[in-house]
């Protein structure tokens, strides 16, 4: 075919003009997507700002359980300086530990509900 020069090109004849001409873009709604796109900016600034107060939440409990462990630390401290014997400075840090102990269980229990509280709900 081409040795002897008698190529012809299949789509000489072809009229692509005809075929772009029948060919129809679909129409889009250009309101339906707008308003679905500010359907999903409403539905994202929902729920970043529900994120953000349980953020908020957690974090100001956690300030209130550091808050009250350094309270009785210093309350703690001054006890200890205002016992008169080693005996007494003994028993007062033996049941600042104790005390501490349990405060700090009770804030271990309690983190997950209040963690759970401060987690909106689907």
């Amino acid at each position: 075919m081409y040795a002897t020069g008698a190529f012809k090109n299949p789509f000489a004849d072809f009229d692509f003009s005809k075929i772009a001409g029948e060919f129809k873009m679909p129409t889009m709604n250009i309101e339906s997507i707008v308003e679905t796109g500010r359907k999903n900016f409403a539905a994202m600034t929902a729920a970043n700002t529900s994120a953000v107060e349980s953020m908020k939440a957690i974090a100001q409990r956690q300030g209130d359980m550091v808050r009250a462990a350094m309270e009785d630390f210093s309350k703690h401290g001054s006890d200890v300086m205002s016992a008169a014997t080693v005996e007494e400075k003994a028993a007062k840090q033996i049941d600042f530990v104790k005390k501490s102990y349990e405060a700090a269980m009770a804030n271990t229990k309690e983190w997950p509900t209040s963690t759970a509280r401060a987690t909106p709900r689907r």
